[in-house]
C-alpha cells in the first residue's frame, strides 16, 4: 500500500501573530479596527490601531515594511495572548521609537484578565532612532495562557501621538529542533530488499 507520510512538526521560535505589523498591507498612514490587524488587540475604547508603512513622515520601520503606534486616538497598549508552558523561560524582544519627541513604554506580562506585571523597566527613546530591547520571562506555575502588553507611559506629543514599536518577537528559549526521515531506494519494496533509512536533524 501507499503511505503518505505525516507532514513534520512546525517549528517556530516566534508565539506571536503579526508581531512586525505587516498585515494588513498599507501605504501611508492608515486606522484599524483591531478585528482587522491580525493577532493585535488593543485596550483603546474605539478599539483603533494605527499602522504606519515605511517612510510615512520620514519614519521608516525597523522591521519589514510596517509599524505601529500605540497611541492610536488615545493612550493605549497593544496586546496578545499566547499559549505557555509553566515554568517555562519566554524570550522577548522588540523595537520602540519616540514620535514627536521622547516616549516612555513598558511591558507587562501575567493572566489574562487580571493584574499583569511590568516585565524589565522602562523604555525611554527620543525620536531620531529605533532602539531593540530584549530579554526573558519565566512563566509562573500553573499560567498555561500569557498576556504580553505594550503599554504607553508617556509621549512628548500627548495622548494621541507617540511610541512606534515594530519587529515584536516573543519565544521560547533555547532550539528549535525538527528531524527530517528518507529511505532508498523509494517507491515499492518486497521481501528481501535492503533499505537505507536516514534521518536528519
Amino acid at each position: 500500500p501507499t503511505v503518505t507520510p505525516p507532514a513534520p512538526p512546525v517549528c517556530t521560535s516566534d508565539l506571536l501573530i503579526n508581531g512586525s505589523f505587516e498585515q494588513p498591507a498599507l501605504n501611508g498612514i492608515n486606522f484599524y479596527n483591531q478585528s482587522a490587524v491580525p493577532g493585535w488587540k488593543t485596550t483603546a475604547s474605539d478599539s483603533q490601531i494605527e499602522i504606519w508603512s515605511t517612510g510615512s513622515l520620514n519614519v521608516p520601520s525597523f522591521a519589514g515594511n510596517q509599524f505601529a503606534e500605540l497611541n492610536a486616538n488615545q493612550v493605549s497598549t497593544l496586546y496578545q495572548d499566547v499559549a505557555t508552558v509553566p515554568g517555562s523561560t519566554i524570550s522577548w524582544s522588540f523595537a520602540h521609537r519616540g514620535r514627536e519627541g521622547t516616549d516612555t513604554m513598558r511591558l507587562l506580562a501575567g493572566v489574562p484578565g487580571a493584574s499583569l506585571t511590568q516585565v524589565g523597566s522602562n523604555f525611554v527613546d527620543g525620536n531620531t532612532a529605533w532602539r531593540k530591547y530584549s530579554g526573558t520571562y519565566t512563566v509562573p506555575a500553573g499560567q498555561t495562557t500569557t498576556r504580553f502588553a505594550f503599554e504607553s507611559v508617556t509621549s512628548a506629543g500627548g495622548p494621541t501621538l507617540g511610541n512606534f514599536i515594530d519587529d515584536v518577537v516573543i519565544g521560547p528559549v533555547g532550539a528549535c529542533v525538527t528531524a527530517e526521515k528518507s529511505v532508498t531506494p523509494s517507491g515499492p519494496a518486497t521481501v528481501g530488499s535492503e533499505l537505507t533509512y536516514s534521518i536528519k536533524v
